[in-house]
């Protein structure tokens, strides 16, 4: 048994690490460079204001941005580490010499960074520098009337003239600043909000962003047909209602249909959600293909179904059902997609059982692979593997450890999707 046991776990290693990038479908982009834009190597920029430009990575998920001064091998300050989901990046530097470097990276994978120097002058005058917002960002829906407001420090600055705008072009709120930020309460309604940098006689162009707010609960509508325990024979109902409108942002209705006394079954029409979240409850429906086509026809255009599914590939996979999930692996190298559905009363309950220790009725498990079929109708559907015991084969690790390591990007519990329509 034990010699077993260790045939295979041994494969398993063998499977892992010399065909895991067809396991875990992670691109292998490690080769790529990543293609810098602006600014170059030894560029000269005479403004405060620094945009950075590179060109998109195929199958990077995010990028790995840092600035330093001087340079990174003898850095005074690392000013800027960020990840970043866009390829560009805008922040305020003072006169002095900076590098900067950027990578791609994905779930399994990463570039090396491609670095370049430039110098910073001061702006010839004080007027030419210009004022880099922070937050809150452009467009931004605030469901709270008091809002914080911040924006990059300029070197010189006496201070800061912000400005709140309405729709009108009415400044309703008008105040100079001696810091960096402004915090204050809004009616609800959209909005401009503009800075300026001020020293002694000269002043900077105003940088403006959007904001909306919506605080305020809509009035409740008074519901006028059908009326109140009604019965028809025509299976087609007209619902007709009224409702006070509030002023500020744009109201709509949604209608909410029960077949039953209790409302516990709710019957949706299509297009009701901007958002759907379902956590950890799709893979236990019995039927994922039907549920996730369900949420499609629930979102609005637009709108975003993030949810959270049992990893197929996953290292308690290997270890609990290896046969399983072998079998499984076969299959979708053959062109066979799809879920590893119920599995065993045991695997079932390693990962969820009620009050009573038993196990859910139905469990499935999915791949990206699988799943990306699966989600072929959204517009733009992204993925990312995470979370792990704290386990791993003979080799006890901390979950503290195991979290911050690569290893749950590969072979982590769950696959967490986010998919918009």
């Amino acid at each position: 048994m034990k010699i077993y046991y260790i045939s295979i776990f041994s494969f398993l290693s063998i499977l892992l690490f010399s065909s895991c990038d067809a396991i875990i479908e992670i691109p292998n982009i490690k080769n790529e460079t990543v293609v810098v834009l602006a600014p170059l190597e030894g560029a000269l920029i005479e403004s405060n204001a620094i945009s950075f430009f590179w060109e998109e990575t195929i199958d990077a998920e995010r990028y790995r941005f840092q600035v330093a001064t001087p340079n990174f091998e003898m850095a005074n300050q690392i000013l800027s580490d960020s990840l970043i989901n866009d390829t560009n990046f805008s922040r305020s530097l003072s006169p002095g010499n900076y590098e900067w470097r950027v990578r791609a990276e994905n779930s399994g994978f990463e570039t090396v960074y491609t670095t370049n120097s430039f110098t910073v002058q001061e702006p010839a005058q004080f007027s030419d520098n210009i004022v880099v917002l922070n937050a809150p960002q452009d467009n931004f829906l605030s469901l709270q009337n008091e809002v914080i407001f911040n924006w990059e420090d300029i070197t010189g600055t006496d201070n800061y003239r912000f400005q709140l705008i309405d729709i009108s072009g009415s400044t309703i709120i008008e105040q100079e600043l001696s810091n960096s930020n402004f915090t204050t309460t809004i009616s609800d309604g959209r909005f401009t909000w503009q800075v300026r940098a001020e020293m002694g006689t000269e002043v900077t162009n105003y940088s403006s962003r959007q904001i909306r707010v919506d605080a305020t609960e809509p009035n409740m509508p008074l519901l006028s047909m059908p009326n109140n325990m009604t019965s028809q024979a025509d299976t087609q109902v007209n619902f007709s209602w009224s409702r006070e409108d509030l002023n500020g942002t744009a109201e709509f209705d949604s209608i909410f249909v029960y077949n039953n006394e209790a409302l516990t079954m709710l019957e949706f029409k299509d297009e009701s959600f901007d958002v759907i979240v379902a956590i950890g409850c799709l893979h236990h429906t019995g039927n994922l293909k039907q549920a996730i086509q369900n949420c499609f026809r629930l979102l609005r255009p637009g709108g975003s179904l993030i949810f959270m599914v049992y990893y197929a590939y996953s290292y308690r996979r290997w270890t609990q059902s290896f046969w399983t999930t072998l079998k499984y692996f076969i299959s979708e190298c053959k062109g066979k997609l799809g879920v590893v559905g119920s599995s065993t009363k045991n695997n079932r309950a390693g990962y969820d059982t009620n009050e009573a220790g038993e196990a859910a009725p139905h469990t499935d498990w999915i791949s990206k692979k699988s799943m990306a079929v699966l989600c072929k109708n959204f517009s733009e559907v992204s993925y990312k593997v995470e979370n792990m015991g704290n386990q791993i084969g003979p080799i006890l690790m901390s979950r503290e450890r195991l979290i911050n390591s690569s290893i749950p990007q590969k072979l982590g519990l769950d696959l967490y999707v986010k998919a918009t329509k």
